[in-house]
């Protein structure tokens, strides 16, 4: 699959996810206006609420998914880094063994 695939696929996923936030938000709203109106809340418009509350825990579980993927990774700099003489693992500047191989470094 290529990169731009992917990044069209994370797109739907950002945008199928603000949508229901936004479905759920106006579900919560709808919930408390007929609440207000009619001065209390039959079993019908509760469910308003049940599928508002649904549909935002839904949509934060996309965007967590999704939104990631548009956040560049920060990159190391490796050009200055401590390397194992013996088995080549990266390690600490100050470390005196190797936690890969366990060996002494110098």
């Amino acid at each position: 699959m290529s990169l731009r695939r992917m990044k069209a696929g994370y797109a739907m996923g950002v945008g199928i996810g603000v949508l229901f936030v936004v479905l759920g938000i106006s579900s919560i709203a709808y919930f408390f206006t007929v609440k207000q109106v009619m001065g209390h809340s039959t079993s019908i418009y509760g469910n308003y609420f049940v599928a508002g509350i649904i549909c935002f825990v839904f949509a934060i579980a996309i965007l967590r998914i999704t939104v990631p993927a548009f956040i560049p990774l920060k990159k190391k700099n490796l050009q200055n880094v401590r390397t194992c003489p013996y088995c080549g693992a990266i390690v600490d500047e100050d470390a005196s063994f190797c936690k890969k191989c366990n060996q002494q470094l110098d």
